[in-house]
């Protein structure tokens, strides 16, 4: 009985999302758990876009890390405008989503990152800048982390 009085409580904190664009960044393992270490919420649903024909096995990798995987054709930005659209309908979606990391460092993400603060949503912009992954709070830049390749 104590367990089922406790599962309303930890179901009503939500949970975070994590959109990868595929074609434009890599995730590791070390990578997801030290996202997860920057959010209050536990990363439930990952979700990453590509054509995945021409990324090799990448997509098998992913795959068994437990993200949902969207094939987009190999036209220019299809990755990133199927990212945009999925993630503009996020709240209908994951009516429980409070936190997302939208990984990709194309500039075209922050039309997406403004279209989830509408939807009341803390968002982290997670990129790749040189030999580093920067994860930034959007849109203001209070907390940056760094994490070195």
């Amino acid at each position: 009985m104590m367990i089922q009085e406790l599962m309303p409580t930890v179901r009503s904190k939500g949970i975070a999302v994590l959109l990868l664009d595929a074609e434009n960044l890599q995730l590791s393992p070390e990578m997801e758990g030290f996202l997860q270490q920057q959010c209050s919420f536990q990363i439930t649903c990952k979700i990453a876009f590509a054509n995945w024909r021409t990324l090799g096995n990448i997509d098998q990798s992913l795959y068994e890390r437990g993200y949902d995987l969207i094939q987009v054709p190999g036209a220019k930005d299809a990755a990133d405008g199927k990212m945009i659209t999925f993630g503009c309908q996020l709240r209908e979606l994951y009516p429980k989503a409070k936190t997302v990391f939208v990984c990709s460092s194309d500039a075209v993400m922050l039309s997406l990152c403004n279209c989830l603060l509408q939807q009341e949503l803390e968002v982290y912009r997670v990129i790749k800048q040189d030999n580093q992954i920067k994860v930034t709070k959007y849109p203001n830049v209070i907390k940056k982390v760094l994490l070195k390749l």
